[in-house]
């Protein structure tokens, strides 16, 4: 964390609470803490952020043997990178954490080298120049089983940045790009089949802004939703649609053992730009009842972040939720307290125990066919839960 507003106002602070909530949300993402000022401590004219920083590094020397040897648990990746779309990437980032995902984020540079055993799903978002080295080991990923999401103009362009003339990515089930339309504005998606998106039960339309990508598929590959293209809006009685086609929201195609799903649009960059639960509530959706990838479930409002680590020294697992209520718009405050939240975590063997760090206690919890469902009096900023095997 950065203690003061910019070079030329170094002798001055960020809030104590943006301070304290990003040395929080270090330790639980894997990292360590640092604290950095231009001067010294002793004569800093602005000390408001020095409580908040003191209580979390005094926090971390009581457990430090605890945030050792620790490997992440997701199994969800998104693919980001210095020429990647970073609207594209933050939307995607707000649909997972807000929505309780376990993801990790992988950057271009190092795609090659890392494991991708562990996932169940990579998305690679609107990220345009993409090598054929990584583009075939997103395909071989998708054949051995994974499910590959591609977001608009992923792998047009190789890493040299020159236009593809067709398609890289095998697993999508595209045959062909037929256009790029730039201004899809008044252009919706209608829902089909309700059945799979209980986030939207009173709507009928995906709102759309931005690109779209016509193209063609090969005659396995699903389409879902259907296109409302461009129409005159204003007065009903004079502006409506009367069109719905067979362009899609987004497509399915079987892979081998796995699966590539491609969405021809922007969806990311639409909601990092206008945040309206219309685009969240979709992509939920998708990903949760559509594609199957579970969350982490209960109580937990949108503004509680969840991460989970393995400790390979004595085989527990860890547990961390991060409080960011007191975040508005661009200013920090001090989160609110949030009692008696219920966290459920599927696919986990029956622990021993369950303990806080914070609060040094034991915490109840009870195990129903593979699901752990664990109860959290109280959270302040942070709550650090180790589960013990």
């Amino acid at each position: 964390t950065v203690d003061f507003i910019d070079f030329p106002y170094r002798h001055v602070a960020v809030s104590p609470y943006q301070q304290k909530l990003r040395l929080a949300q270090n330790l639980a993402n894997g990292g360590g803490l640092d604290y950095y000022l231009i001067g010294r401590l002793d004569n800093h004219e602005d000390r408001s952020g020095f409580a908040h920083i003191m209580e979390m590094f005094h926090y971390h020397a009581e457990n430090e043997e605890e945030y050792r040897d620790r490997t992440s648990r997701a199994n969800i990746a998104i693919l980001h990178g210095a020429d990647g779309n970073t609207g594209e990437y933050r939307g995607w980032f707000r649909f997972l954490s807000e929505n309780h995902f376990l993801f990790d984020t992988i950057m271009m540079d190092v795609a090659l080298e890392r494991d991708w055993k562990k996932y169940d799903a990579i998305i690679v978002p609107d990220y345009e120049p993409i090598s054929d080295a990584v583009c075939e080991k997103l395909d071989a990923f998708a054949a051995e089983g994974g499910t590959v999401i591609a977001v608009g103009r992923a792998a047009f362009r190789n890493d040299r940045y020159e236009r593809r003339s067709d398609v890289a990515l095998r697993s999508m089930g595209m045959e062909r790009i037929r256009y790029v339309r730039s201004d899809m504005r008044s252009s919706y998606f209608k829902i089909k089949d309700k059945s799979r998106y209980p986030r939207l039960k009173d709507t009928e339309l995906i709102y759309m802004d931005g690109l779209y990508i016509y193209a063609d598929y090969a005659d396995e590959t699903e389409k879902h939703l259907g296109l409302i293209p461009p129409h005159h809006f204003g007065p009903p009685e004079r502006c409506y649609y009367d069109q719905v086609t067979d362009e899609p929201g987004f497509t399915i195609h079987r892979y081998g053992k796995g699966r590539g799903v491609y969405i021809p649009w922007q969806p990311g960059q639409l909601f990092h730009r206008q945040g309206y639960i219309n685009t969240i509530d979709f992509i939920a959706d998708v990903l949760e009842h559509v594609l199957g990838l579970k969350p982490v479930k209960g109580n937990l409002p949108p503004m509680v972040e969840v991460t989970l680590f393995e400790q390979h020294h004595d085989r527990s697992l860890f547990m961390h939720l991060v409080n960011a209520s007191g975040h508005f718009g661009v200013t920090f405050y001090k989160p609110i307290t949030i009692h008696d939240i219920e966290v459920e975590l599927p696919g986990l063997e029956k622990p021993q125990a369950v303990r806080s760090l914070v609060s040094k206690t034991e915490l109840p919890f009870t195990w129903n066919s593979g699901s752990l469902h664990i109860k959290v009096p109280r959270l302040d900023l942070m709550e650090a839960i180790k589960i013990i095997y």
